[in-house]
């Protein structure tokens, strides 16, 4: 991540110095990244190529004005949503006409491939969330069950158990911390593997 930044100021003081070849590389890099961006505002695919071409050329004829910047792609990406959010009001396009209390719409649909990925992520982390569990003490799984299922209190967990309140806390203090422990040397081990 710090390597992109290095990149982009490069790319962009260059281009700033009128460099074409690095406009074109900052256009090459950029352009689907706000082409796929501006589309999860509209489904007008002219509209988003328009204000692509627009912030584009703003930013070609524009550049020995512009600011030195920490990083390219959030410049980019606010001036292409904000000239977006012009047109899109403009022509009166619904993804201004809304309900939401932030006065827009945005798509956002998860691919097959990233939920297949979250599914077995969910599933290997459940395994080592039960793998953790298995290590505590009756007890501690039934202080653990009363607290998280029912959501009673530290007083109603105590006197349930037939200890004192004190017990109760170090009881669950050593049945967190012992879930916590294991569930994260399991995913460690797991992370590994992968």
């Amino acid at each position: 991540m710090h390597d992109r930044v290095i990149i982009d100021t490069d790319l962009w003081e260059s281009c700033k110095q009128g460099n074409r070849q690095a406009y074109g590389a900052i256009y090459k890099i950029f352009y689907p990244r706000l082409y796929v961006y501006g589309l999860k505002f509209t489904s007008d695919p002219i509209v988003v190529e328009d204000c692509i071409q627009e912030i584009f050329t703003s930013f070609w004829f524009n550049r020995e004005k512009l600011p030195a910047v920490k990083s390219l792609q959030p410049y980019l990406f606010v001036s292409f949503r904000n000239r977006l959010f012009k047109d899109l009001q403009r022509n009166n396009q619904p993804s201004t006409r809304t309900s939401d209390p932030d006065g827009y719409t945005f798509h956002l649909q998860v691919s097959a491939d990233q939920l297949m990925i979250d599914a077995e992520k969910l599933y290997e982390e459940s395994i080592c969330l039960r793998e953790a569990i298995d290590r505590l003490t009756a007890r501690q799984k039934e202080a653990v069950y009363l607290k998280f299922y029912f959501n009673l209190t530290y007083e109603e967990i105590s006197a349930m158990l037939g200890i004192s309140v004190k017990s109760t806390y170090k009881l669950f203090g050593r049945a967190v911390e012992e879930l916590r422990r294991t569930y994260q040397k399991k995913m460690t081990s797991l992370c590994m593997r992968l």
